[in-house]
């Protein structure tokens, strides 16, 4: 499932990372690759590239065959070069997100029918997430991300509970639309990813705890309902691999350093929705 999203991510990269640009057919069956910038009083508007030189014009309706937006993925001009172009855009994002979670790593095999419905249920629950981004342009921005997966479930007298936390630095990349208000994103996050199992007995506790390094990428896009905020839905793919952790059991903790076919994958899939300020 991290294949597919991250397929996905690419795909949608390889999608926006280019610049639309417009099509306008004249009646003589001239194609002109430009961006309209208007449509008003019978003229079609519109700024084009020509032998290196960028050039603003118009066309009477009359005398247009047709017209497309977003016709072409290539562009010979740059953004502030094209007539009504703004260059006022928000460089801070503050976003939070809840949602649902799943585990991707498969079950042991060896697990009786009891012990494999036991685990599904600690193979999904919430998450919370929190960003923070600065753009230094439109659509390249830095920040820090922090996620929190946790799920629980009981057994007789048997409760358990795990954690799993991420933590650090955030490269953005961000698509807003003609009027810089909506916008595709995607994150790209690397850093700490730390796991806690806690199960608890009458008169009996015990706890796992580790740490690794992990990385998780957010494909999503924003919808304005104001000025200033924004609601999104966002996908997220988390990637992780515990190789060690401390067990502690009744106040008593010690290391241990797992075998290759006995690590504890941390691999999961978020999908969540919340509130984003723009400023």
């Amino acid at each position: 499932m991290e294949k597919v999203c991250i397929l996905l991510i690419i795909a949608a990269l390889q999608q926006f990372v280019v610049s639309a640009q417009d099509l306008v057919v004249t009646n003589t069956d001239d194609s002109i690759n430009c961006k309209i910038t208007n449509i008003k009083d019978d003229y079609v508007y519109f700024t084009f590239s020509h032998q290196n030189d960028v050039r603003n014009t118009l066309m009477p309706k009359s005398q247009v065959k047709y017209f497309q937006y977003n016709y072409y993925n290539s562009s010979s001009m740059q953004p502030h070069q094209i007539v009504g172009y703004q260059s006022d855009y928000p460089h801070w994002r503050l976003a939070v997100s809840g949602g649902w979670s799943w585990r991707t790593n498969p079950l042991d095999k060896s697990l009786t029918p009891q012990e494999r419905e036991y685990a599904k249920k600690l193979m999904q629950g919430l998450n919370f997430s929190f960003d923070a981004s600065y753009f230094f342009n439109e659509m390249f921005g830095i920040g820090f991300k922090y996620d929190l997966f946790n799920a629980s479930t009981s057994l007789y007298s048997l409760t358990e509970t795990i954690s799993i936390n991420f933590a650090g630095p955030s490269f953005t990349m961000r698509f807003l639309n003609d009027t810089k208000t909506n916008y595709w994103f995607i994150n790209y996050c690397f850093g700490y990813m730390g796991y806690t199992d806690k199960a608890k007995t009458p008169g009996q506790s015990a706890m796992i705890k580790g740490s690794t390094v992990g990385l998780l990428l957010d494909i999503g896009y924003d919808f304005a309902i104001s000025k200033n905020w924004s609601v999104g839905i966002q996908l997220s793919s988390l990637m992780g691999t515990l190789t060690e952790y401390d067990f502690t059991e009744n106040g008593y903790t010690q290391r241990k350093k797992l075998e290759k076919g006995e690590y504890e994958g941390l691999n999961r899939l978020n999908i969540s929705f919340g509130f984003r300020l723009n400023l």
